[in-house]
């Protein structure tokens, strides 16, 4: 029995918020088998996990067979080691917040036989220890991931944040959480970002025909899928950038990243042509021209855009879009499942459409 003490991990994105050990363990347990784990839980232990090891070296470890795939095949005792992770303390002594317990057990000399390459005891525990704090690492950036996914994907009206206010009878705001740019690289980094044209070189044509205005593609985009769509705005030292989120209904772990990029010097320039247009047109023209910004920057704008609803999209903007397709995690295949094909296939017929659609009735 070994006891671990483990850094305590922030937040990348916000440093001001920690990440409990408790709350990882358990994340650890939910993902199982991404982590070649078994969760205790379900046999009456909480907080608690298990691997295997056959020869003692818990990294890169071939999986295990738990259950036989013939029913009436014996079940042979597994050699090695078992590795059991813990929050609990298994003495008398309370375990520190960011410490967890390390129980090794190993299989009876008799059983293992001669030679077989099992490590000792003192060298297994210290690959265990180098494994646990290595597990923690990797899942402390899975989890925040996970949690930037749901920050950006969903508001105060949906999501899980809204369904528990809405079953405690609790402030919709209460699990609202501002996002910033800080915060969406952060998630673009830890999630598996692939550009559009990369999937075929045909869509990098698709992208670069000349004299499209892009903002209108966004505008489009929010009549579509507006109750799958995301908006943030930033403002940066020499451009504006935009920012849609199309979170895919038939697959949660499959995101469209859209990027707007608009010139600082242009947008200045735009400005100055509306103020001098404003100067010029009568009263009606321009309470028109007011009511459509607003039509524009509408309901489905998040929070943060509200602050930058001046340099939103119009229809006048010329610059250049980037579209990445991000997903959580990369399976093992490196290949996109069959849902996400046709997500992404739907998507492009959408731009193929919209661009016919502009060069028939504009």
């Amino acid at each position: 029995m070994e006891t671990v003490t483990l850094q305590p991990t922030s937040l990348q994105s916000n440093c001001v918020e920690s990440i409990l050990v408790q709350i990882l363990l358990r994340y650890i347990a939910c993902h199982g088998s991404r982590y070649e784990l078994l969760d205790l839980l379900q046999f009456g232990t909480p907080d608690a996990v298990v691997c295997h090891s056959s020869s003692g070296r818990f990294f890169h470890r071939p999986p295990s067979t738990i259950i036989p795939s013939i029913p009436s095949r014996k079940v042979e005792p597994s050699g090695g080691y078992s590795l059991v992770i813990t929050t609990q303390p298994l003495t008398r002594k309370p375990l520190d917040k960011d410490s967890v317990q390390l129980l090794l057990l190993k299989s009876t000399p008799s059983a293992l036989g001669v030679g077989n390459g099992v490590l000792p005891v003192e060298r297994a525990l210290q690959e265990a220890q180098l494994f646990t704090r290595e597990l923690f690492r990797v899942a402390a950036q899975h989890y925040e991931r996970d949690l930037l996914w749901s920050r950006l994907l969903f508001d105060d009206t949906r999501g899980p944040g809204a369904e528990v206010a809405r079953t405690l009878a609790l402030p919709t705001d209460l699990f609202r959480v501002e996002v910033g740019p800080q915060q969406l690289e952060e998630c673009l980094r830890l999630s598996i970002c692939t550009p559009l044209e990369t999937l075929d070189p045909r869509l990098d044509e698709l992208l670069c025909v000349s004299g499209v205005c892009w903002q209108e593609l966004a505008l489009r985009l929010r009549d579509i899928y507006a109750d799958q769509l995301r908006e943030f705005q930033f403002q940066e030292e020499d451009e504006n950038s935009s920012h849609l989120l199309l979170l895919c209904p038939d697959t949660f772990d499959l995101i469209i990243h859209l990027t707007f990029i608009t010139p600082k010097d242009q947008t200045v320039a735009q400005a100055e042509l509306v103020e001098d247009g404003d100067a010029s047109v009568s009263g009606d023209e321009s309470i028109s021209s007011s009511s459509r910004s607003a039509s524009i920057n509408g309901s489905h704008v998040s929070g943060i855009s509200e602050q930058f609803s001046e340099g939103g999209f119009t229809q006048e903007a010329q610059g250049d879009v980037r579209v990445e397709i991000c997903r959580r995690e990369e399976p093992p295949n490196k290949q996109f499942t069959f849902a996400q094909r046709r997500s992404i296939s739907e998507f492009v017929n959408c731009i193929v459409h919209w661009q016919w659609r502009s060069l028939i009735y504009d």
